[in-house]
């Protein structure tokens, strides 16, 4: 059973693409696409041109890379510096752990799609 969502079903030839120009592996190909569905496309109310709003504040954890490609820590981290070495996706902001003392929370990291 897949654990990805079932509305995102890349088109072919697109994942083709990344997969022969950059040289990525299939579960970096999966992991644009999450990047990709988290990527807002809205329009400018004055000119109705198309506008990426969140470009460059894009969240995504590990566990969100983990969770939708099926695979562990260490393979989760490797797919993120294969998208940063083909040069797809680039971190804006790092995402941190704070402790307090009720507990702890994290903030997950931003990142910019470089190819839209």
């Amino acid at each position: 059973m897949s654990r990805r969502p079932p509305f995102i079903q890349p088109e072919v030839p697109f994942m083709e693409g990344l997969r022969s120009k950059h040289n990525l592996s299939v579960h970096a190909c999966w992991a644009v696409m999450l990047f990709w569905s988290r990527h807002k496309i809205g329009k400018d109310k004055e000119t109705g041109e198309v506008t990426y709003d969140n470009n460059g504040t894009i969240k995504c954890t590990k566990r969100d890379v983990m969770a939708w490609c099926g695979c562990g820590d260490h393979k989760a981290l490797q797919i993120i510096k294969e998208l940063q070495k083909a040069g797809l996706i680039t971190c804006t902001k790092k995402g941190e752990h704070h402790v307090y003392a009720g507990g702890s929370y994290g903030t997950p990291s931003r990142w910019r799609l470089n190819f839209v």
